[in-house]
């Protein structure tokens, strides 16, 4: 589904942003859980899960805006 999801979106010009990349890849979600950061259902996260997801969507949005600048501006 994930791949289905980026074709998508480049196929389309949309934006997408890959938590499950952004979060470790294949088998991270143990080391989330072993870290307190999802629970053990591993499905949800716990709230520091959630601020460190949400911690890792603003870097890359804002990484993003930068490039977009410097190639905008040079």
């Amino acid at each position: 589904m994930r791949s289905k999801l980026i074709e998508y979106a480049d196929a389309n010009g949309h934006a997408f942003w890959d938590l499950y990349s952004a979060g470790g890849g294949k088998h991270s979600a143990d080391l989330w859980k072993n870290n307190g950061l999802m629970q053990s259902d591993g499905i949800h996260f716990t709230k520091s899960g959630y601020e460190l997801q949400g911690a890792l969507l603003y870097q890359a949005l804002i990484k993003g805006y930068n490039e977009y600048v410097r190639y905008r501006y040079p």
